[in-house]
């Protein structure tokens, strides 16, 4: 047995068995309590961190000097720590509870601080310097932050008192790491028992099916697949090793430059993030935060996140213009009818999913234990897929370890949470985004945005997100901006934050499978995904793409926004029959931003420029076929 962990970690033998073993157990954890078991909140989300605590010091080495073959002793004590700090909580919860952010005992504090150490190192260990940082500076705020004059200023909260504070469910077992314990946990278990079942392939297959035949094709299979896995795996990095690994190079062999073909493959895997059903852990945060059923968060993200895909997929096909890209022989694409007839009933599952969830308006965490079931029984149609006892063992350990970058960010994300309620922080700021917005709604967004895209260059996507909401949705939403457009508005831009260098991580997976420089890759991938810099704009000031209002107004909406960006799209590009003029390119540009916003003289505006824009471009045309 061999299992792969972080940086360069490979653990064999006795080793290995360990962590496979701890895994299966934090899932059979996670599966019982969230369905047939009944357990105290605080033991469940306690749990949940002490196992990912506990597989994170495992199979990630504390730094390059540590062994990368072995478990070492430090590894083992922190993770044997971080045991026995679950069982205190286990054995003294009564008490902790009466006590916890009020009259901690010595004990009390000495254990928040070790999980405040465990907490930060296992982020530092998986994620890198930063995301600890950042909870170590708001840390320290709470310490200092009496001694700061003006708005920032805050009350002298002793020592016992904030680490207390953040040792209880308002702090690291607080709402971000209920979220990750209870509907994250079980979607990213589920993105596993699709792959074993072989949805992954029947994706890609069907992707290239549809449009590899198409101008560009493997461009467009690299969207479209990237887009059906993304919206089930939710998770960008992931998505780019799973389909990449076929795509970048497919495109590269038709004429696609290496840095284009790596930026397609960026943002049409950061797509699968606002892309239902599950949207990664953002839309079960958003969920959460709002107190609405995870299905209305679905139901609203759809729209705004099948334009992105649209812009995306017409950006694509400008390109194979441009360079005269020519399809894929169709002798060497899968038949789509055949691929969906032999292997479609492999999408039940997903299938089960939607039904449970729009459908039948089951909860999340439901929807998504049936539709592990359902993956269990499609799985025995395939004799090469089947789940039997031993692979249902290993899926469920290998659900453990995809899991660990949402235990780690949202206990992490839980620290931040903790200072910003106890201080004030949140509303701190939000009443200087206000003032430094005056009531311009437009100017407290571009601040927002500029916040959110710098914390994400250094911080996970939900650790984004999280931070983020807390701190600038209360601001946006008091401008009177619709709740969930607020929320949305940053969670669009914490995803954003991935391909937008001077970081973009999800740039930095896909440059690697490239072999192209990271940086070139990312600032191509913002030409390409624009859109995720234009689209939370427009659902704020016509929630209709939302689905927020009467059916026409919303209709109206869809249209008008899709032939906006197409014209944006056209102005960017600059490329129809031929070449368009400048002017040309700015007629059309015009329009397109007029028809973005979906208000009627906006839409007036644009369709009349619509207009111009044709009447020249074909007096061009025929002027130059007459010369």
């Amino acid at each position: 047995m061999v299992i792969k962990g972080k940086h360069g970690r490979v653990l064999e033998g006795i080793n290995a068995k360990l962590v496979f073993v701890i895994g299966a157990l934090m899932s059979i954890f996670q599966v019982y309590f969230v369905s047939v078991g009944v357990i105290d909140p605080w033991i469940f989300r306690a749990g949940h961190l002490s196992f990912g605590l506990v597989i994170i010091f495992l199979i990630t080495p504390a730094s390059k000097k540590s062994p990368k073959n072995k478990i070492s002793i430090m590894d083992l004590t922190f993770a044997a720590i971080s045991i026995l700090i679950f069982l205190y909580i286990v054995f003294n919860l009564d008490e902790l509870n009466m006590r916890a952010g009020v009259s901690p005992t010595t004990l009390d504090t000495i254990l928040s601080i070790t999980t405040l150490i465990l907490v930060l190192e296992a982020a530092r260990r998986f994620f890198g310097p930063i995301l600890p940082m950042v909870a170590v500076v708001f840390i320290i705020y709470a310490f200092f932050g009496y001694k700061l004059g003006g708005a920032f200023r805050t009350p002298n909260y002793s020592f016992q008192k904030i680490s207390s504070y953040l040792f209880s469910t308002t702090g690291i077992y607080g709402s971000a790491i209920a979220t990750s314990a209870t509907y994250v946990y079980l979607f990213v278990l589920f993105g596993v028992f699709l792959v074993e079942t072989g949805v992954g392939d029947v994706f890609m297959d069907l992707a290239k099916g549809l449009t590899g035949g198409l101008r560009g094709g493997p461009a467009k299979v690299a969207v479209l697949s990237s887009c059906l896995f993304g919206s089930i795996s939710g998770s960008a990095s992931s998505n780019v090793v799973t389909t990449g690994t076929f795509t970048i190079p497919l495109m590269k062999s038709v004429g696609y430059k290496g840095e284009f073909a790596a930026a397609v493959e960026t943002t049409a895997s950061i797509g699968g993030l606002f892309m239902p059903p599950i949207m990664g852990a953002g839309g079960f945060l958003m969920a959460d935060i709002l107190q609405i059923p995870y299905r209305e968060v679905a139901i609203s993200a759809f729209l705004p996140a099948t334009l992105y895909y649209i812009v995306l997929f017409m950006l694509v096909d400008f390109e194979a213009v441009k360079l005269n890209i020519k399809k894929i022989p169709k002798k060497e694409l899968p038949d789509f009818k055949k691929v969906f007839v032999k292997r479609g009933y492999l999408l039940l599952p997903v299938l089960v999913l939607l039904i449970s969830l729009l459908g039948f308006k089951t909860s999340a965490i439901r929807a998504a234990l049936w539709s592990m079931i359902a993956s269990v029984v499609v799985s025995w149609f395939n004799p090469e897929n089947r789940i039997g006892v031993k692979k249902l063992i290993h899926i469920l350990s290998e659900g453990s370890r995809q899991g660990l970058n949402i235990v780690g960010a949202t206990a992490c994300a839980g620290i931040i949470i903790g200072i910003v309620q106890m201080t004030g922080f949140g509303l701190t700021l939000s009443s200087i985004i206000m003032h430094l917005g005056g009531t311009s709604i437009f100017l407290s967004l571009v601040l927002a945005m500029i916040v959110t895209v710098i914390l994400g260059m250094g911080l996970p996507i939900t650790a984004t997100y999280i931070t983020a909401s807390a701190i600038l949705a209360p601001a946006l939403i008091r401008l009177e901006v619709e709740p969930i457009a607020a929320h949305m508005f940053i969670y669009f831009f914490s995803a954003a934050s991935g391909m937008t260098p001077p970081v973009c991580v999800t740039a930095f997976a896909a440059a690697g499978l490239a072999g192209e420089n990271p940086m070139r890759v990312g600032w191509q991938s913002v030409r390409l995904g624009w859109a995720a810099f234009i689209l939370p704009y427009m659902f704020v000031y016509g929630p209709e793409l939302l689905l927020i209002g009467e059916p026409i107004a919303v209709v109206i909406a869809v249209i008008t926004a899709i032939v906006g960006v197409y014209c944006v799209v056209l102005a960017v590009h600059g490329i129809l029959k031929g070449k368009l003029l400048i002017y040309e390119r700015i007629i059309i540009g015009l329009a397109g931003l007029f028809l973005i916003d979906t208000s009627a003289v906006t839409n007036y505006m644009g369709l009349a420029l619509i207009a111009v824009f044709i009447v020249l471009y074909r007096f061009n045309m025929q002027r130059v076929t007459t010369n």
